[in-house]
Formats: structure tokens, sequence, C-alpha cells
């Protein structure tokens, strides 16, 4: 599948670089957490900005282990629970929408900023476009071309989708996600709105695909999985596919901060988490992420 991005409009979605000059967000490196523990310190880190306790965040993560996350509204049903334990994998319910993804070969980000932060002006989709070219400027840095997808382009890159792809949020198309050259999907984004506080958190798969997810999908023939796994397999790609290089988190990390301060005028200072914002990501951790049931709800 190629894809043909259409020209830029011609009215700007970022807002000026000026607009931001002078503002310090922190800057978290890559550390690789378990699933729960990933998800606990993203809900840790809107309690904390939304709070004013602690300043607009930029945090990286990686998944030391395979896991599967589930959409919000996600039918738990949708996995295949012993497939699941033979292969060790662990599964979670995160806070934001959408369907399945399978974390591994995967950096993880999370933008973390107050409600009433000018990047969370208009609709979603004017949030997810002003966000994607910070994104978008960087994997061009590393030699990966990658451009913003349109609102156009959603029903285009879901035909032919057979019905089992629902199941996965990797193969469909979200407001501005970035696609490579090919045409194929690397980044998955969504967002949490509470009242003081928002987050846009992503995977960008660094190598790998989102092939393996079939094999532990509930309620499957085995003609159903061959047409998933051909379907994923040109509709979603990766770093190390486009360039042919691999890329390790803290590079891809570095690359995307380093855009956002040229994009939006923004300066990081590098930072951890603080102290409150440990505690509450474990109890976070302990009483929702793995509890089975949060997990197992739907």
């Amino acid at each position: 599948m190629s894809t043909e991005f259409p020209p830029h409009p011609t009215q700007p979605s970022a807002l000026s670089a000026q607009h931001f000059a002078g503002a310090i967000w922190r800057l978290i490196l890559p550390e690789a957490l378990d699933g729960p523990e990933n998800m606990a310190v993203d809900e840790a880190l809107l309690a904390s900005v939304g709070e004013g306790t602690a300043p607009p965040t930029l945090r990286f993560y990686e998944w030391h282990s395979p896991w599967i996350s589930l959409g919000t509204g996600q039918q738990a049903g949708d996995l295949d629970a012993a497939a699941l334990d033979a292969r060790g994998w662990g599964t979670l319910r995160r806070s934001s929408g959408g369907t399945a993804v399978l974390h591994q070969g995967q950096l993880g980000y999370a933008l973390v900023l107050p409600a009433g932060h000018p990047l969370w002006e208009g609709d979603l989709a004017a949030s997810y476009r002003r966000l994607a070219e910070p994104l978008a400027l960087a994997f061009n840095r590393l030699g990966v071309r990658a451009e913003p997808a349109p609102a156009s382009l959603k029903a285009r890159f879901s035909a032919g989708a057979p019905p089992l792809a629902a199941r996965i949020c990797f193969s469909a198309l979200g407001p501005y996600e970035l696609l490579d050259q090919t045409g194929r999907k690397i980044i998955g984004n969504a967002q949490v709105r509470r009242r003081a506080a928002a987050l846009q958190h992503g995977t960008i798969q660094l190598f790998g695909n989102q092939t393996d997810l079939v094999d532990v999908l509930a309620n499957a023939t085995a003609d159903e999985r061959r047409d998933l796994v051909c379907y994923l397999s040109t509709h979603v790609g990766s770093l190390e596919d486009s360039s042919g290089h691999r890329f390790s988190a803290m590079k891809l990390a570095t690359a995307i901060a380093e855009a956002f301060e040229d994009t939006l005028g923004v300066r990081f200072s590098l930072g951890t988490l603080n102290e409150t914002e440990c505690c509450q990501a474990r109890a976070l951790a302990r009483s929702t992420y793995r509890n089975p049931d949060w997990t197992f709800r739907r």
C-alpha cells in the first residue's frame, strides 16, 4: 500500500514557537516497567500536573516484557486467556479508548499538560494535529519519512479490513497518526482528558509489528487469523522497516524532545517522578491496573 499525502493546509496547525518561548517542561527519559506500572505512572502524572504540584511533563517509557493493553471500553473476551497464559503475556486495561495493542518492540510516550493549555484548544483532531508535527519532525530527522495522516485518509486506510481487525488498535487510523512512505502506520495515539489536566500517550513501533497479537484473539478461525495477519503486514510498520536501522529508545526519545523544543519553543529540564507521584503510582498499580476487577470489568 502506498500513500500520497495531500499538501499541507494554508493555515498552520501548530501554535507559534514564540507562544511558548521560555516555558520549561520536565523530561523523563525511557525506563522499562511492566504494563500496570506504566499506566499507573501516566495516571499519577495526570493528577500531579492537574494539581499544579508538577510541571508539564513529557515522559518516555518501555515495557520490560510483552503486555497487551485493552481500550477502556473494550470487551476482555476479545482475547483468549489460555493463549495469553501459554505465552506468559500480561493483560491490562488502559484509561484511554481504542482497542487492543501489543506492547513489544516499542517506545511509549506521554505528554501531560494542564487542561487549559493552548495545545488542547479546539476539538480533539486539532490537538492531535498540533502534536503530530514534532513527532513527524523527529522521525524525518532520523531518516524516516513520516507524515501525519489527515482525516480524509481514514476510510482509505481501512478499506478491505477483515472484521477481526476491529479488535486491534493499530488496524485503524486515528486523527493525524503518522504513516511512513509506504503508507504503513508506525504510531498509535490516544488522549485522556480530566477536569484539571489532559494527557496524550502513544506507542511508537521501533521494530516488529502487531501480527503476534492475532494469535491471542478469541473465537477466530484459522482463515480469519490469516486474513488479519495479511492486513496488518501491509498496514503496520516500524521505524526499523522504514529506515533499515534499529533505533534505541533513548535515541528516539532524544530526537522527539529536540523536535518539541524546536517546534514549540519550549525547553526541557531533565527530571524524574517526585515522591508523591511515585507513591501514587504504586497505589494505582495495585488498586487499579493490577486489579482483575478493573481489567476484566467488561
